[in-house]
């Protein structure tokens, strides 16, 4: 015979390694390019951010796990794309030319401004945006933290639980407000609404298809490998 009568059910209470959607305060820990996997052309800009100092009892994800001697995480961390879309060269329908390393530049340069070292930034010459990109990784890397404004798209891991794929909101031309800024101008960042800054599909991923010709309201989000870990922040 079951019962809980007299099961007792203990939290761990531990803080969360990893960061969630929402307003946040965070640094930049360094930024790196990635292919998007069905255009290795196309590229996504992929901050490598970290929460507050969660206290001595926390213990943080290893900055790099090849090199443990560069120490632990103080805070939550997470890799947050600048963009839930790819940068790609492109023809709008209005036939204007977009360039995929213009868009970069343009959002690095948002970046450095918010810290205060767009001078530095501007010193950096390369040759190609994936040179720039790890120029650029170390003068954004300056222990200043920022005020974000921070959604994704969840999707349950193989045991059952919740996780998201992290980015910054798109963008909304209703809204005066942005998805960043120094904790002097937190006013000035987009209050997190759960609703709309987070894809939320894994609720109807599990409901029974019903009649015929039925399909998903949207794909199904890629999940992260098994062994996936937010380490390897490039110091």
């Amino acid at each position: 015979m079951l019962s809980t009568k007299d099961l007792q059910v203990v939290s761990s209470g531990k803080t969360p390694k990893t960061l969630k959607p929402g307003n946040v305060v965070a640094k930049i820990n360094g930024i790196t390019l990635a292919p998007q996997k069905s255009n290795p052309d196309a590229l996504f800009l992929v901050l490598n951010l970290e929460g507050e100092d969660q206290g001595p009892e926390f213990e943080g994800f290893l900055y790099n796990s090849d090199k443990p001697e560069l120490g632990r995480a103080k805070g939550q961390v997470g890799r947050v794309k600048f963009s839930q879309f790819s940068y790609r060269d492109m023809t709008t329908k209005k036939g204007y030319q977009v360039k995929r390393d213009d868009q970069i530049l343009r959002d690095i340069v948002a970046l450095a401004e918010a810290l205060g070292v767009r001078d530095q930034l501007d010193q950096i010459q390369a040759a190609t945006i994936e040179d720039f990109a790890v120029a650029a990784s170390k003068v954004l890397n300056n222990g200043k933290f920022l005020y974000w404004c921070i959604g994704g798209a969840a999707f349950m891991r193989d045991n059952g639980n919740k996780d998201y794929t992290l980015y910054l909101p798109k963008y909304d031309r209703n809204v005066s407000t942005a998805n960043f800024a120094s904790l002097e101008n937190k006013a000035a960042v987009t209050p997190f609404n759960q609703a709309v800054h987070v894809e939320d599909n894994t609720e109807k991923a599990n409901e029974p298809v019903s009649g015929w010709g039925t399909t998903p309201d949207a794909p199904a989000q890629e999940p992260k490998p098994a062994t996936w870990t937010p380490s390897g922040f490039e110091l």
